[in-house]
């Protein structure tokens, strides 16, 4: 959802992101729940709807 590059709050916690180490707010397709995480927990997966985009875009 957003990058992160500075000190932040955010429930409760301190999280210190710098433009070295980065820190993301994301929020999970499944839940709608928010978290901080740095980059290096993190990969990307494809989701449902844009592997169906994905064959849609091959098959025109």
């Amino acid at each position: 959802m957003k990058k992160i590059i500075s000190e932040v709050q955010f429930k409760g916690y301190t999280h210190h992101a710098t433009r070295e180490e980065p820190q993301y707010f994301i929020k999970s397709d499944k839940t709608d729940h928010v978290a901080i995480h740095k980059g290096s927990a993190l990969q990307l997966l494809k989701s449902p709807a844009s592997k169906n985009r994905n064959k849609q875009q091959t098959n025109t």
